[in-house]
């Protein structure tokens, strides 16, 4: 599957998601106990690099050095990654990272998750490598939004999701992006917990790509998480 990285960096300053990690990022970047004069950051999944600029880019001063990373398994995403960001990019698989145990002081796994099919492995690999200090910055969109549960009571296909690798079937849309797994909060969250993760903080941010009159009401379930557009979640070893 190809990307239109040009079309996909579009509005990206001002995507929600984006605004709530970056809160995350300076929150929990100033509570990590590292000896370490320079914190590591993995961002894993990284594609093109947009999001990382979004995240990381002129954060506030009094933080860490930072030592940021990208890991995707696409090289030309990789590439285009080092060009947006000017940080290094690494080629490799989010379940077989080949980084050191207990390595990263923050993992940005975000928009990640729901195009794996091994989202055990992923989240075991995570663990492998995050030091015991460290935080889990993760992100997906949420299946069991407001809308989504208003679109099935009218038998129409979830937004997020997809049938066909090819074409979009049953809901509003044209862009195919490859959702895999979806996942609800509370799956989410079992998931994590089983996993040796406990979730810390939990927001939702908005659907960008509702039309403008569902705007408002999008705003006010983004209060919600359980019925919020987007997860947010912050996680730490147990």
């Amino acid at each position: 599957m190809s990307f239109d990285y040009e079309k996909q960096a579009m509005g990206f300053e001002l995507n929600d998601t984006f605004r709530i990690q970056r809160i995350f990022v300076g929150k929990y970047l100033r509570r990590l106990n590292s000896p370490k004069p320079t914190l590591d950051v993995l961002d894993l999944g990284c594609g093109a690099g947009f999001g990382t600029k979004a995240v990381f880019q002129n954060l506030a001063n009094g933080l860490p050095e930072l030592d940021i990373i990208g890991l995707d398994i696409s090289e030309t995403a990789l590439q285009k990654y080092s060009q947006v960001t000017g940080l290094k990019g690494v080629t490799g698989s989010v379940i077989d990272t080949q980084f050191k145990e207990n390595y990263f002081d923050l993992i940005l796994f975000d928009d990640v998750i729901e195009h794996l099919v091994e989202t055990d492995l992923a989240i075991r690999e995570i663990y492998r490598i995050l030091s015991p200090e460290g935080v889990l910055l993760l992100a997906t969109p949420n299946l069991a939004s407001w809308f989504n549960r208003l679109a099935l009571l009218f038998g129409i296909q979830p937004a997020f999701s997809e049938v066909s690798s090819e074409k979009i079937y049953g809901r509003p849309g044209t862009e195919v992006v490859g959702h895999l797994r979806l996942f609800t909060l509370r799956a989410l969250t079992q998931m994590l917990s089983q996993e040796g993760f406990t979730v810390r903080e939990i927001k939702s941010s908005v659907f960008d790509a509702l039309p403008n009159y569902l705007a408002p009401i999008d705003r006010i379930f983004a209060s919600f998480p359980s019925l919020g557009a987007n997860l947010i979640l912050v996680c730490e070893k147990n």
